[in-house]
């Protein structure tokens, strides 16, 4: 038992809190798994090749192979983690678990949108490497990441604070 914690007071998910996060975690990491397991070398592949060609249109001598972009002062590899299909798998959880209209037309719009916005997120993270080098890099990286959960969950709260859907609470 833990000292001065009184287990009584915590709180306990109601069941529609807890059905929320079952369902948000199964269909999350079952996409997320698959996108992980599955071969996206064309995607990311070309994912490489457009960051890469961004890269150099703005002036950053660059070398890419595969899914790899080389720079002078650091390198980086674009794995399904990197693609944007995890930022579209969390937003599908999130969506496919909470109760509201209209959800396959929502997620056609948002889910090249948020594409876009890691392919943006991609060469904000390149940059700063190729000036500073590889920790920079990694720093931007982990930072940005961030960024992106924090895209994706006010995506899902644009809709899911509208009067017409369920709130978590259990309340209409």
């Amino acid at each position: 038992m833990l000292k001065g914690v009184n287990l009584k007071k915590l709180p306990i998910l109601s069941l529609i809190e807890a059905n929320f996060l079952l369902n948000f975690f199964a269909i999350f990491l079952t996409l997320f798994t698959f996108f992980h397991y599955y071969s996206l070398g064309f995607f990311l592949n070309s994912i490489t090749h457009l960051e890469s060609y961004v890269l150099s249109y703005f002036g950053i001598l660059n070398y890419s192979y595969a899914n790899q972009i080389v720079l002078a002062k650091a390198s980086f590899i674009i794995v399904p983690e990197c693609s944007g299909l995890a930022m579209c798998s969390m937003l599908i959880g999130l969506v496919f678990s909470t109760n509201f209209n209209n959800k396959i037309k929502w997620l056609l719009i948002f889910c090249p949108l948020l594409i876009i916005f890691n392919l943006l997120r991609l060469f904000f993270t390149i940059v700063p490497g190729a000036l500073y080098g590889q920790n920079v890099l990694d720093l931007v990286h982990t930072f940005l990441w961030f960024v992106d959960t924090g895209v994706v969950f006010y995506l899902w709260t644009l809709k899911v604070e509208r009067k017409d859907t369920l709130k978590l609470s259990g309340t209409l």
